[in-house]
């Protein structure tokens, strides 16, 4: 257990949420959250990367009060939420220009999945950076600020 994992564990106890590992979630999910039960599942015999994201996937609902499965649109926001919680901005970049943006070297450097890494991906580029800080900006909004003199 890597203290990436002992965090999200820890935040999670914080939420009044119990983890678990299981055997028994459908096939393809690797973690689940029951707000009712207030307990998240991850599948058991999985690597620390497939943990860790899961772990992180199921904290951002936890966070955002969702009970279950949600649509894909809103599992696609939750991953990339997670992916932002685990994957620390410099250690990207260095992982980027050292494996050229390849995705699954990138993610094995970082030891998390190549999902999370697709995802911290399409975070960042929906984000400008303004005098060190990130802020989210509509993509229309660039467009109306260039025309600007």
């Amino acid at each position: 257990m890597d203290d990436r994992e002992i965090q999200l564990l820890s935040q999670l106890r914080a939420h009044g949420v119990t983890p678990q590992l299981v055997d028994n979630l459908p096939h393809g999910w690797r973690g689940a959250y029951s707000k009712q039960r207030g307990e998240v599942y991850i599948r058991s015999g999985m690597a620390t990367a497939q943990r860790v994201s899961a772990l992180a996937h199921e904290l951002i609902h936890v966070r955002r009060g969702h009970d279950g499965h949600q649509d894909k649109r809103t599992e696609e926001y939750v991953q990339r939420k997670a992916a932002l919680e685990i994957v620390p901005a410099a250690a990207y970049m260095t992982a980027e220009l050292l494996f050229e943006g390849n995705v699954v070297n990138i993610a094995r450097e970082l030891d998390v999945t190549p999902a999370i890494i697709r995802a911290y991906q399409i975070e960042r580029s929906n984000c400008l950076t303004c005098g060190g800080v990130a802020r989210r900006v509509p993509r229309h909004a660039a467009l109306w600020n260039a025309d600007r003199s």
